[in-house]
This record gives C-alpha cells, structure tokens and sequence, in this order.
C-alpha cells in the first residue's frame, strides 16, 4: 500500500535526526561519521515513540534487517567501475528483501546518473535476471527513457512477457524472444512488430532451442 504522509513525515524526521545525533546540522556542522541503518532505527523508534502513526518501522523491515547494509564499510559503490558489480541477493528468501535491494540500487544509479556527461555510445550495462521481481519498480522505465542519452542501457530478461509493466514495454528498444507457446506467441508477435503477426507467432511456437527472433528500431521486421 501506499505510505500515509505521518509515516512519511516520521522517517524523514528520523533521518534528519539520525544526522543530528552524530553532529551534522543545518549551519555547515560536520559529523564523525555517517549514521547508519542502525542509527536510522533509533531515530525511527523514539520519533514513533513520540507521534502519531506507529508502523512506518515495521514495514521498512526488509530495509532496516536482513543485512542488507553493513554499518561500516571502506568500500564505496561507483556504477561506472569498468569490472562491473554483481548483486546476487538469492541468499533472502523473502522476495520483498530481493525488490527492497534492487529498488535502492536502481534508485541510486538513476539520481547519479544526471551528474555525467552525455554519451554516444553505451557506458553502463544494468542486467537484471528473472526481471519479474522488480517488474513494478517505477525506476525502471524512467532509466529506460532518460538513461539513454547518458549512455545507459537496460537488459530486463523474464519468461513472460506479462511480467514487464506497461511503460516498460513501451520503451523497450532492442526485443529477442526465443520459443514461445500459444496463445501468448501471438502478443510476442505483436510485440516484435512484424508485419505478419500471425505468421510470427506460429513460427516462435516452432523455434529451436537457443535461437530467437530480434527486432530492433532500425529492423521493424524481425530476424532469426
């Protein structure tokens, strides 16, 4: 569901507090350090302790426990690192930590990227496999539509095409679909564009395994 704007309200407060706690302000003042996750449920407790709307902590479980941040690291996460960064997060078993972590390093690729410079060609490859766990994730298609001229490309691959959000597809550029059963051939078809759906989709009923048919801006009607 939806956050209220008391819940919104106490998790702002609680990382503006979180902040002030370890000696940052709003004059220039600088901390020791940062604060983290840990320093983040504090705040969110004793704000919720104080105010109106006691569950913004608990549903932000996925993000607070699990692990899925550590309290103090030397690394740093650059997107552009040229050997590339793989996020295997297989070991949570709840789906709702899975999206939580792919959520927060969509969101973070997608505020950084604005402070690059423009790019012919690509310069940053996001894979994400059995893309349906994150197929909702308003980031997704906003890095699909903007990140381009940045030079960002995203390879989103599932095993149906009822798992990508409409403004996913509409954006979708390059489509590879391999062998597809009836009746859900006929909207790959479409969605590839041919000239001749029909034709299409009995042919992707038919393919071999490890071959596919592509289709691309500049080839509107599909190959094998």
């Amino acid at each position: 569901g939806k956050w209220g704007e008391i819940q919104t309200t106490n998790v702002n407060l609680a990382i503006r507090d979180a902040y002030r706690i370890q000696g940052w302000d709003d004059n220039g003042a600088v901390g020791e350090r940062l604060p983290n996750i840990d320093d983040f449920k504090t705040s969110l407790a004793a704000i919720e302790a104080q105010n109106k709307g006691k569950n913004a902590g608990a549903r932000l479980l996925s993000f607070t426990d699990y692990e899925l941040f550590r309290n103090s690291t030397t690394d740093s996460f650059n997107a552009r690192d040229p050997r590339g960064w793989v996020f295997n997060v297989s070991k949570y078993r709840q789906d709702e930590v899975r999206i939580t972590a792919g959520a927060f390093i969509l969101r973070r690729i997608y505020n950084e990227m604005f402070q690059w410079e423009n790019a012919s060609r690509p310069r940053l490859a996001i894979v994400l496999d059995e893309a349906h766990r994150l197929s909702k994730d308003p980031t997704i298609p906003k890095i699909m539509k903007e990140g381009r001229k940045f030079g960002v490309v995203v390879l989103l691959v599932s095993q149906s095409m009822d798992d990508f959000a409409p403004q996913v597809i509409d954006n979708a550029g390059s489509k590879i679909a391999f062998r597809t059963n009836f009746p859900a051939s006929k909207k790959v078809a479409s969605f590839l564009q041919s000239k001749n759906s029909a034709a299409l989709a009995d042919m992707l009923e038919n393919l071999s395994t490890a071959n596919a048919y592509v289709s691309t801006p500049d080839l509107r009607n599909p190959k094998m």
